[in-house]
């Protein structure tokens, strides 16, 4: 069973008594206490172990002992008073299960902040569930908590439960300014700092094609859209081409979009990502064949080459089926053969022939269908014979040397293309089909 631990750092200077408060209406105000910590351990019940990080310094002064120091005096030291007192306090309740302390450096170097950083990331379980406690860290150390539990969360799978800052300074300030006669400081919480690093690797996901992080991210909130924007990326990554025509629905991903956009409680950190999302799904829509063309430009930005080129060609081929045979014949085997043979000029006889999948459809057709097969492989032969050079460039899409038998073959025919050439030699043929204006 996962752990549920609490982390904390503590200093060596001398700790004033303090009320402290998780809520804004204060319901929760503690007692007057040295340690944060005791607040927040009652706050979480059900931890297994709190493990606080201690220097040489602090361990004296605050966790075995309490340090005083009064004006112009020698510090006094209350001995057992420390936190180390108040985590065995805990555990006698029946709060805490285990306590201990781990030895870190100052930090006052970029060695020992890197130390701290091994040192709190060896106290990390698999699966641990993690509330920890910057309060009494130095400057340094809130930054290197976020960007250490975001690296356990991707190696060790933690989960961050609540990340605490008690704002002392503010209670002081308050105490001066209304005279009150002690210090009710506010804990923040700072876990939404780690929660950004998700919305980062969502939008650095997102920009290089990858919108997996985002679906995830949005699954709960906003769950139409989860839905919709991963059935649409899924579509391109597994070549989904006549899925991405008919059942992606991208009309109510782009109303989706649209009516997050325009929530007034929308997540500030999503907004400039639905505007990303807008941009890039604009060439999409529903239910039209032009989508494959689409999809091979997204994979061009997106260096998704294999899929680009296997999208070029089916919707090349679906283009010219759906032209002169409907959108009925899209997905029949052998009237998308006759559209390939077509697009690289085949004779005639190419709809019947020593090929299996063309004899065998060939066949089972009356005379009459045979000869208005032909016809209508003539037709498609001569609107390619006007589209000059679309046979030349269909060929070098797939023929014997194309670029595709190049990367189906993982390279082993010669001649092959570099991996960095690759994607821009679909780039180029792209737009030159393009530029046919089919």
């Amino acid at each position: 069973m996962p752990r549920k631990i609490f982390l904390s750092f503590l200093g060596a200077i001398p700790y004033f008594p303090t009320k402290y408060y998780l809520e804004a209406d204060r319901r929760d105000l503690s007692n007057e206490i040295y340690f944060v910590q005791e607040h927040l351990i009652r706050q979480h019940p059900g931890i297994t172990e709190a493990i606080t990080f201690t220097t040489d310094d602090a361990r004296k002064n605050n966790y075995e002992n309490r340090i005083e120091r009064p004006r112009d005096q020698a510090p006094i030291y209350h001995e057992g008073q420390g936190l180390e007192g108040i985590l065995k306090q805990l555990k006698a309740e029946g709060i805490l299960n285990k306590y201990r302390s781990e030895h870190i450096p100052n930090g006052y170097s970029e060695a020992e902040i890197w130390e701290v950083f091994q040192v709190v990331y060896e106290q990390l379980n698999e699966g641990d569930m993690v509330v920890f406690d910057v309060t009494f860290g130095f400057r340094s150390l809130p930054m290197l908590v976020i960007v250490l539990l975001n690296y356990a969360r991707t190696l060790k799978n933690i989960q961050v439960e609540a990340i605490y800052y008690g704002n002392y300074e503010a209670g002081k300030d308050e105490k001066t300014h209304k005279t009150m006669p002690h210090v009710e400081a506010p804990i923040l919480r700072l876990d939404a700092f780690v929660h950004l690093q998700d919305w980062t690797h969502a939008a650095q996901s997102f920009m290089i094609g990858n919108v997996i992080p985002l679906s995830e991210i949005t699954k709960e909130k906003h769950p139409d859209f989860s839905h919709e924007i991963n059935a649409f990326a899924k579509a391109i990554l597994t070549c989904r081409g006549l899925g991405l025509a008919e059942d992606v629905k991208i009309d109510e991903l782009k109303t989706s979009v649209r009516q997050m956009s325009e929530q007034s409680d929308i997540d500030v950190v999503l907004q400039p990502l639905l505007n990303k999302v807008s941009a890039k799904i604009s060439p999409f829509d529903s239910g039209q064949l032009s989508n494959g063309f689409a999809a091979v430009d997204w994979c061009i930005q997106h260096n998704m080459t294999q899929q680009g080129i296997t999208f070029l060609q089916e919707t090349l081929i679906s283009y010219m089926v759906e032209k002169f045979l409907g959108q009925d014949s899209l997905i029949n085997i052998y009237e998308r053969e006759l559209a390939g043979s077509a697009l690289q000029l085949f004779p005639s006889k190419n709809c019947m022939s020593l090929d299996p999948i063309k004899n065998k459809f060939f066949a089972q057709k009356t005379d009459d269908e045979k000869r208005n097969t032909i016809l209508v492989y003539e037709e498609m032969r001569e609107f390619v014979k006007n589209k000059t050079p679309l046979r030349d460039l269909y060929k070098e899409l797939v023929g014997k040397d194309g670029f595709r038998n190049d990367i189906n073959h993982c390279g082993y025919r010669r001649p092959y293309l570099r991996p960095e050439e690759l994607n821009e030699a679909l780039r180029n043929l792209f737009e030159k089909i393009k530029s046919l204006n089919l």
